[in-house]
């Protein structure tokens, strides 16, 4: 059956699957996180039919496989979407393989050879117009004044100039005959590897760790090099720009944290594990014995009453954004078992999960009673 061999290659490319049929979703692989029905549906919608479409949200990306206006399947990154994290390299990762996945599923699901699409892009954050690849440059020698300008921006996390000057680099449209190169693909790599080395280069004079900048640097080259064709220019500068303004700013919150600060962000970083004193201990090198005490000096509860709390918190998103049944969410949070789940989800919230799903919705069905 085409369902087991789908989910197969789903878990080899650590992506999930959809089909859109006649306006409704369903899983086609074994999905088990957070999802936004209402964005996949509107992807699902805004794509054309006869190509493999890159639709670009905010926190990134889903490959729309169009059979028809009422049957297409839907590819996504398995990135934790209940944690609402953007993650720059799943995106790269996710553009480089976007249509070699794109023609293995559609050979699976429709048991025949994929034909030649084209692979597009459509913004649902800007213009419903498909992109295709990008028209050829202009202007070389303002491309490189601006990515100056920009990394100049990036190194004291002006926001506003580092994304106006992205925007004029785009604008620029470096492709084609002034890349004086006769290999075009590699012309556009060359542009990506270098605009990746001054970013770097940034970072390393104002103080960022010099093992992280390459780190940035060596994962980013190689997602260029992986990739057989640049897929939209534009888009592949947007990634990597915002990959590193993403991680500068990641660095300067962490570095300004007081002790409590800290321990409350990892737990946070993570709540779908049994993380232990020592644990946090060994990672921000703060004495274990002395935890609880920083702790509570801020926060006025323990470390392990924190972390139930926040896990009950992140319960009440999915509850309110996702079907999943209790016990999966009781699973994915690491809890016990579910009858714990509930005992304590109760004894924080006064009702039990399934009630307080119940009661979310309410208000919802309301409001479709009065616009009926």
């Amino acid at each position: 059956m085409f369902e087991e061999r789908l989910n197969l290659l789903a878990s080899a490319f650590a992506i999930d699957i959809f089909k859109y049929d006649q306006g409704k979703l369903v899983k086609l692989s074994a999905a088990q996180k957070f999802f936004n029905q209402s964005l996949m549906t509107q992807a699902a919608k805004s794509s054309a039919l006869n190509t493999f479409t890159l639709v670009k949200y905010q926190l990134g990306y889903i490959l729309v496989i169009a059979f028809s206006d009422q049957e297409k399947l839907l590819l996504l990154p398995q990135v934790d979407s209940a944690e609402y994290d953007h993650n720059s390299f799943a995106d790269l990762n996710f553009l480089t393989q976007a249509l070699s996945l794109g023609k293995l599923v559609y050979s699976i699901y429709k048991e025949a050879a994929a034909p030649d699409w084209e692979l597009a892009i459509n913004d649902l954050n800007k213009s419903k117009e498909i992109v295709k690849q990008s028209a050829p440059i202009k202007d070389l020698n303002s491309f490189h004044a601006y990515s100056i300008v920009m990394t100049e921006a990036l190194c004291v996390l002006d926001q506003t100039s580092f994304q106006k000057n992205v925007q004029l680099m785009k604008a620029c449209n470096i492709l084609g005959e002034a890349l004086k190169s006769n290999n075009f693909i590699r012309g556009e790599k060359d542009i990506l590897i270098g605009l990746v080395e001054q970013m770097t280069n940034g970072l390393e004079k104002i103080g960022f760790p010099i093992e992280k900048a390459v780190l940035l640097q060596i994962n980013a080259n190689q997602k260029i090099e992986m990739q057989a064709n640049i897929i939209n220019f534009d888009y592949w500068l947007d990634e990597l720009t915002q990959l590193f303004f993403v991680e500068l700013k990641k660095y300067r919150q962490s570095q300004s944290l007081s002790k409590a600060e800290k321990i409350s962000a990892y737990i946070n970083a993570h709540l779908r594990e049994n993380t232990k004193l020592k644990t946090i201990s060994e990672n921000l090198n703060i004495p274990e014995q002395s935890l609880n005490i920083i702790f509570k000096n801020k926060y006025g509860q323990t470390i392990k009453q924190y972390a139930i709390a926040q896990k009950i918190e992140k319960a009440k998103t999915i509850l309110d954004r996702s079907e999943l049944k209790v016990k999966d969410i009781a699973n994915y949070l690491y809890f016990i078992d579910e009858s714990y789940f509930i005992s304590t989800f109760k004894k924080l919230t006064g009702i039990t999960p399934l009630e307080y799903r119940l009661k979310a919705s309410q208000p919802h069905e309301t409001n479709k009673s009065k616009n009926n």
